[in-house]
C-alpha cells in the first residue's frame, strides 16, 4: 500500500508542477503578446517611415509614416515594388542601392526622388541594413528630404543673391569713387604752386581721403561677406614669417614715424616658415599694427615678434597704448565692436575680418590686455617645411617721361566724364591716349589702319560689347592678342573673370593716378591687395 501511496504523491506532484509550468507559459506567451503589441504599435505609430525591401525591391512590410510618405494604402504596397514608386530616372539608383545591400552588411544610404501620382515629386533617402534569417531582406528607414532640401535651395539661393548684390554695389560704388579720385587729382594737379596750403586745396585733399576711407570701408564689406560665405579667395604658400613682417612694417613707418612710435620688431634667430596666403597675413599684420599706432600715445613702443609654436607659427603685436579693460575682451573681434563708443576710431570691421582671415588659414586669433597697461594680439598661422617661394615685388622703378611719350594707350570706358578725365590725366603725363566707348568700337579702331597701342586699359560693363567678349575676340586675332591689357573695374570677381587671359592684369578701382603710371610702364603685374 505504501507504494501505491508514494506513486500517487509523485504524480501528484508532477501534474502540480506541469500546472505551473503551464501557466508560466501562458503567462510568458500574454507577456510576449504584450511586447510584441507595444512593439508593433511602436513601429507602426513612428515618425519616420520604416519598411523591409526584399533583394529585388519588393515591399515586405511598411509602418503607417511609411505608407503615407510613399502615398499609397499599406496592403497595396505590399504588393507592389518600391520601383513603381521612384522617379524612372531615379530607378538605376534604387537598382544599385539593392545591388550593394546584397554585398555588405553595412548600411547603404541613398538619395532618390519620390514620384507619386497626384502629388509633387519628394526628395526621400533611403537607408538600408542588410538583414538575415527566415526571411532575407533589407531593413529600410525612409526620410522624406523635401523640406531639408528647399531650405538648402533656399540658402544657396540667397547666399548667390547677396553675391550679385555686392558684386553690383562694388561696381556701382567703385565706380564713382574711381572718379571722384580722379577728377581730384586733374583739379590738385591744375592748382598753382603757390596755392598750396589755399582752401580749396585743403578741401580738395579732404575729398581725396574721404573716398580713400570709403573705398576701405567697401573692401571690408567685401571681406566680411566672403568669409560669411566662406568664399574668401585664399593662395597659401611658403614664407618666412620675419619677411612678411618685415613688409608690414615698411607699409606702416610712415604712420609710426608721425607719432615718434619706437617699433620693434624681435627677428627669430632661425627662419620661421609659414604656410599661408601672402598677401592675406600682411592685411592681419597691417591691421593689428595700424591699431596700435592709433592707440599708442607719442614716443610710446610697439614690439612684434614671431617664434614657435603647438599650434604652428605665433606672431604678437605689443602695444604701450590705452589697452582695453578684462571684461570688454570677449567682445572685441565682433563686427562694428567698439571699446569706447564716445571715440568713433575707424569701422569696427578690422579686428573681424582679420581674425576670420586667420581661421580661414587655419589658425586662431586672441588678445590679452588691461586698462592703461597696453595691449597684445597673437594669431597663429601653419607652420611649413621646404624652401620658401619666391614672390615677385612691385619693382620702384623711377617713372621717365620721355619714356612715356612714345607710348600709345588705347582707353575703352563706356562713361564719358571719367573716360576724358583719365585721359586728360595721361597726356599730361606724356601718353598719347586714344579712346573708344565700348568694345565693339575698340575692335574697330584696332582693325583700321592707325598705329596700334603698346597698352589697352579696359573697362568690363560696357553697353553693345563687354570687356569679356572683347577679351574672347582679341584672343583669337594674332596681331591684336600680343598687346597687353590691363583691365580697370569695379567689379569685386575681375580678378577671377580676367585670370585666363594672356597678357592680362588688373586693376581694381578706385585707382590712383600712382598706381595707373605704374601698370602702365610694368603691365603684368598684379596689384598688392594689402595696401
Amino acid at each position: 500500500m505504501s507504494n501505491s501511496g508514494d506513486s500517487a504523491h509523485e504524480l501528484e506532484q508532477l501534474r502540480r508542477a506541469l500546472d505551473s509550468s503551464d501557466q508560466q507559459l501562458r503567462d510568458a506567451n500574454r507577456q510576449l503578446e504584450r511586447i510584441t503589441a507595444r512593439y508593433a504599435d511602436l513601429y507602426d505609430s513612428a515618425p519616420i517611415g520604416y519598411c523591409t525591401l526584399s533583394p529585388t525591391g519588393m515591399l515586405l512590410e511598411v509602418n503607417l509614416a511609411g505608407a503615407r510618405l510613399l502615398g499609397g494604402d499599406r496592403d497595396r504596397l505590399l504588393a507592389e515594388p518600391l520601383t513603381d514608386r521612384i522617379a524612372a530616372s531615379d530607378r538605376p539608383l534604387l537598382r544599385a542601392h539593392l545591388a550593394r545591400c546584397s554585398t555588405t552588411t553595412e548600411p547603404v544610404s541613398t538619395e532618390l526622388s519620390l514620384a507619386v501620382a497626384y502629388q509633387a515629386p519628394r526628395a526621400l533617402e533611403i537607408v538600408s541594413t542588410p538583414q538575415r534569417g527566415q526571411v532575407e531582406g533589407f531593413r529600410t528607414v525612409l526620410t522624406d528630404l523635401t523640406d531639408q532640401k528647399r531650405t538648402e535651395e533656399t540658402q544657396r539661393t540667397s547666399v548667390r543673391m547677396r553675391e550679385d548684390f555686392l558684386a553690383i554695389v562694388s561696381h556701382d560704388l567703385r565706380n564713382p569713387l574711381n572718379n571722384i579720385l580722379m577728377a581730384t587729382e586733374v583739379l590738385l594737379r591744375r592748382l598753382p604752386a603757390q596755392e598750396r596750403r589755399s582752401v580749396g586745396r585743403r578741401q580738395l585733399e579732404g575729398i581725396k581721403s574721404a573716398s580713400r576711407r570709403m573705398t576701405k570701408l567697401l573692401a571690408d564689406l567685401l571681406d566680411l561677406s566672403s568669409m560669411d560665405a566662406g568664399h574668401l579667395s585664399l593662395e597659401p604658400r611658403r614664407h618666412d614669417v620675419g619677411a612678411l613682417i618685415e613688409s608690414a612694417l615698411e607699409l606702416i613707418a610712415p604712420m609710426a614715424a608721425e607719432k615718434l612710435l619706437n617699433v620693434v620688431h624681435v627677428a627669430a634667430a632661425h627662419p620661421l616658415i609659414v604656410f599661408a596666403d601672402r598677401e592675406r597675413t600682411i592685411q592681419v599684420l597691417l591691421n593689428l599694427l595700424t591699431n596700435a599706432v592709433r592707440f599708442t600715445p607719442e614716443r610710446g613702443t610697439i614690439t612684434i615678434e614671431a617664434h614657435s609654436h603647438p599650434d604652428g607659427i605665433v606672431t604678437m603685436v605689443r602695444d604701450t597704448g590705452t589697452g582695453i579693460a578684462p571684461h570688454q575682451l570677449p567682445g572685441l573681434f565682433r563686427p562694428y565692436w567698439q571699446a569706447d563708443k564716445t571715440v568713433k576710431i575707424g569701422t569696427g570691421l578690422g579686428l573681424s575680418i582679420a581674425k576670420g582671415i586667420v581661421e580661414c588659414q587655419g589658425g586662431r586669433m586672441w588678445a590679452e590686455s588691461v586698462r592703461d597697461g597696453g595691449s597684445a594680439f597673437y594669431f597663429t598661422v601653419p607652420s611649413s617645411t621646404g624652401p620658401v617661394e619666391t614672390v615677385v615685388a612691385k619693382p620702384l622703378v623711377p617713372v621717365d617721361v620721355s619714356s612715356r611719350t612714345r607710348k600709345r594707350v588705347m582707353l575703352v570706358d563706356d562713361e564719358e566724364g571719367p573716360r576724358e578725365t583719365i585721359a586728360m590725366l595721361l597726356e599730361g603725363e606724356g601718353y598719347e591716349v586714344v579712346t573708344a566707348e565700348n568694345g565693339r568700337v575698340a575692335m574697330e579702331s584696332l582693325r583700321g589702319v592707325g598705329p596700334s597701342p603698346t597698352l589697352i586699359l579696359l573697362d568690363l560693363v560696357m553697353p553693345e560689347m563687354d570687356g569679356l567678349q572683347f577679351l574672347d575676340w582679341r584672343k583669337v586675332d594674332p596681331v591684336i592678342s600680343r598687346i597687353p591689357v590691363v583691365v580697370v573695374s569695379g567689379r569685386s570677381d575681375a580678378a577671377k573673370l580676367t585670370k585666363s587671359y594672356e597678357l592680362t592684369s588688373w586693376l581694381e578701382k578706385p585707382v590712383s593716378l600712382s598706381e595707373l603710371l605704374e601698370r602702365l610702364e610694368h603691365p603684368s603685374l598684379q596689384p598688392n591687395s594689402s595696401v
